[in-house]
């Protein structure tokens, strides 16, 4: 791809991560993003194979580790097609983990200039603005008591808002006018009521100054923040807002010590990706949150650990390691040190939440924008050419990235607009992988008494790794009206596995063994 052109790659991530979604798909704020991402890292790696160094520098073989713990976590996995396409409105499996490098690649492949990275970040503060603007009016109109953008959580338009903050905070140094959004990004971050954004903020601004200031001053710089910080949590813990939407945060401190013993039971390679809600049942020591259920970990780290095991732990060390000791070595160079700082909210924020396409992409996106200021050795013109990939490798691996492209960036949308009408089977023709929809197709039959075609969908989406406690016992009642007794007890009790304490489950079971 022709280095004048390439730039537009990382903006369309810039503009699109914050902004694109679907009014007319069935998962209209997730998906759409990350059809976005791959799309855009796919034609990053293609473009790398055939036309340029895939070297990162010092990062190239932190990154292979990354990746290959992605695909061995993958191989591996209690559910193979979980981790391949991902669950259903979460979308964490290995090729969007494969993504963000495609992601970061992007921004440190084709932004040689620092007008192009400059314009890139711009672009994010620009979508921000924008997203903000839409939960404001959320807000005020009443239109939901916590809005969400278009994104459709609270939480992701909390950490995105914050991640700008310091961006604008750094440029405001040289130029006031960058002060100006600042009161329209803290506005709709308040409103939208995450408050580990909001901590994030304050983490991430503390971060800001710290590594602005000269040396002899950061001792200073640091307590200030460390001050801050706890005035913020003292807040948070000691008002009303500790009880913000009735949320605690008590089930995540006891789904965090049940998964200690989940970890440990697979330590190396973890489950899989996205297969945390069909294991987590068989850990679960408590019914932490009645009526509801636990798919993800709620800790970045602890998510990590879980799906791809002390491997993926390890290699996302190395590489984020790698990429701090240069960052604090050359932070005063362009906007590296405002990077950081957005990477310091992100990861304050990640310590409740998890990865989500539209929260971590734009931050790897905007991690390779520091690391295309930052790779080189201080006072180095020209970068170290690295030896191109056998051209054979290029053609294997082409293809493979042409099918991920395509199955997940245009059928799989393709398929959610299909799943909106309640075309159900067009959807999983479209995308036969998602459990989610072989399940509606299943709820479908049986609501128009297609007993067998039911059966033979929710059987499908049980083997595709389906986490909802609740299509086993549809399955359950499907195969009671065939007359299946046994089939039906199966599919109870997996229902009872994924939700220990799933109600309707355990009462249906009660009821088939009493009338046997």
């Amino acid at each position: 791809m022709s280095v004048r052109f390439g730039w537009l790659l990382p903006a369309a991530l810039a503009l699109g991560l914050p902004l694109v979604f679907d009014p007319r798909g069935s998962d209209g704020f997730v998906l759409p993003r990350v059809g976005l991402l791959i799309a855009v890292a796919g034609t990053v790696a293609v473009a790398g194979l055939w036309a340029r160094s895939t070297a990162l520098g010092p990062l190239t073989f932190p990154s292979i580790a990354v990746a290959a713990a992605a695909v061995l976590s993958c191989a591996f996995s209690v559910s193979v097609p979980s981790s391949i396409v991902g669950a259903y409105e979460r979308y964490d499996d290995v090729v969007v983990r494969l993504a963000y490098l495609g992601a970061f690649a992007a921004s440190a492949w084709f932004l040689p200039t620092q007008t192009e990275r400059r314009r890139t970040v711009s672009l994010f503060i620009l979508a921000s603005c924008t997203i903000a603007v839409e939960g404001l009016w959320q807000s005020f109109s009443g239109l939901m008591q916590r809005p969400d953008g278009n994104l459709g959580q609270p939480n992701l338009l909390g950490v995105l808002l914050a991640m700008s903050i310091p961006l604008c905070l750094n440029r405001g140094r040289s130029d006031r006018r960058w002060f100006a959004p600042i009161p329209l990004l803290g506005t709709a971050l308040l409103v939208s009521g995450s408050r580990s954004a909001w901590v994030g903020t304050v983490i991430g601004c503390g971060a800001l100054l710290v590594l602005l200031v000269p040396t002899k001053r950061r001792p200073g710089a640091a307590a200030a923040a460390i001050l801050a910080l706890t005035a913020v949590l003292a807040l948070v813990l000691a008002t009303p807002l500790r009880n913000l939407d009735s949320d605690t945060g008590s089930a995540r401190l006891h789904v965090w010590s049940d998964s200690i013993a989940l970890i440990a039971a697979r330590p190396l390679t973890g489950w899989g990706e996205d297969t945390f809600g069909l294991v987590y049942g068989h850990f679960q020591r408590g019914d932490w949150e009645p009526g509801g259920s636990f798919d993800r970990v709620h800790s970045e780290p602890l998510d990590l650990l879980a799906s791809q095991g002390v491997a993926g732990l390890l290699a996302g060390l190395w590489f984020w390691g790698v990429f701090w000791v240069r960052l604090v070595r050359r932070a005063g160079v362009e906007e590296a040190a405002a990077i950081g700082a957005a990477w310091v909210v992100y990861a304050s924020w990640a310590l409740l939440n998890f990865d989500w396409a539209p929260a971590t992409g734009p931050i790897w996106l905007l991690s390779g924008v520091a690391w295309a200021t930052i790779r080189e050795p201080r006072g180095e013109q020209q970068p170290v050419r690295a030896r191109k990939l056998p051209v054979w490798v290029a053609a294997a691996l082409t293809p493979m990235l042409c099918v991920a492209v395509v199955g997940r960036s245009v059928l799989a949308p393709i398929a959610d607009r299909y799943e909106f009408a309640d075309s159900h089977l067009v959807a999983t023709a479209l995308d036969p992988l998602q459990a989610y929809y072989h399940e509606q197709a299943g709820i479908a039959a049986m609501d128009a008494s297609r007993w067998t075609v039911a059966e033979a969908e929710l059987s499908r989406a049980w083997t595709l790794g389906e986490d909802d406690a609740g299509s086993y016992v549809e399955l359950g009642d499907v195969e009671s009206v065939l007359g299946n007794r046994d089939a039906a007890r199966r599919a109870y009790e997996r229902s009872l596995q994924i939700d220990p304490y799933y109600a309707d489950a355990r009462q249906r079971l009660s009821q088939l063994n009493q009338g046997g």
